[in-house]
């Protein structure tokens, strides 16, 4: 995960320009990797010269052992996210047109 100390950082969900966020100092990226250990799904773009702080996972970890008041902002936090990739989410089957893709599995020897 990446704290934001200066600059501002365009983050983008592929093909939805409508979700795009403008992230200023303070603010954290990739927090839901920290987490998941999985790949985060939005491209992080910076669009002014940027200082950040790299935080690996088991440092963070350890400060919220140390500090439990960051827990619940972690908490708010993931929220947002969750918030967030529901509306991206609808907003794809959105331009999808709603169609649902249905897939048949055909027997073996038919």
């Amino acid at each position: 995960m990446f704290f934001l100390l200066t600059g501002k950082v365009l983050m983008t969900v592929y093909g939805l320009p409508n979700l795009d966020r403008l992230l200023s100092p303070g603010s954290v990226l990739g927090l839901p990797s920290t987490f998941t250990g999985h790949a985060y799904s939005l491209t992080a773009q910076a669009i002014a010269e940027c200082d950040v702080v790299h935080v690996p996972q088991a440092a963070f970890v350890d400060l919220m052992r140390e500090q439990p008041e960051l827990c619940r902002e972690c908490t708010d936090m993931l929220g947002r996210e969750v918030t967030f990739i529901q509306a991206a989410l609808a907003e794809r089957r959105k331009v999808a047109g709603g169609k649902k893709v249905v897939r048949h599995k055909m027997a073996v020897g038919s």
